[in-house]
């Protein structure tokens, strides 16, 4: 147990450091990278990574290589301890000044409905093992939301739409389902 608190700390205080960051930022990047059919950056990452986290300057270009998604910062205030238990609590989920840029590309799809690989199927031997882990499930709780948006669609042969996007608020999400019973 002592082995295993003294190798957190080290790893929490390398992450602190700056070449931890660049590592960790660089991470982030490539397993999101992954899932996303554009180019992604990312100009920081930023807090203490213990309780909160911010990205900031993240764009995101569509496969036409157009800017589709810019947001100057994404800041999470979050608890660690629930990790174990398969708990992600949130206590502050903020979006601040994200732009969205709506419009069709070349094949007539929209950019935003393309920004993501799809998903492949797992391999057959590999589905039953996929189903398991989904069934054990994570609980999923925001405590407060708050998202500043505006959003631009264009298209050839319609005027540009502006709109602007405020959310705030929170919840909370089990997955899969939980069963309820009623006695």
């Amino acid at each position: 147990v002592l082995v295993m608190l003294l190798a957190a700390i080290t790893l929490i205080l390398w992450a602190r450091s700056e070449s931890g960051r660049r590592i960790l930022l660089s991470t982030i990047v490539s397993t999101a990278q992954q899932r996303l059919a554009g180019r992604l950056t990312i100009g920081a990452l930023e807090g203490d990574l213990t309780r909160q986290i911010a990205l900031r300057q993240i764009r995101l270009y569509d496969r036409e290589r157009t800017l589709a998604v810019s947001v100057d910062a994404i800041r999470v205030e979050y608890d660690l301890g629930g990790l174990l238990a398969r708990r992600l609590r949130i206590r502050r989920l903020a979006v601040d000044r994200a732009w969205v840029h709506v419009r069709f590309l070349r094949d007539g799809q929209l950019n935003v409905a393309t920004l993501t690989k799809p998903r492949p199927a797992p391999p057959p031997e590999q589905q039953s093992e996929a189903a398991r882990r989904a069934g054990r499930g994570w609980e999923l709780a925001i405590q407060a939301l708050d998202v500043s948006a505006q959003i631009l669609e264009t298209g050839a042969d319609r005027p540009p739409l502006h709109g602007r996007l405020e959310v705030a608020g929170g919840g909370q999400r089990v997955t899969p389902p939980c069963r309820q019973r009623s006695d």
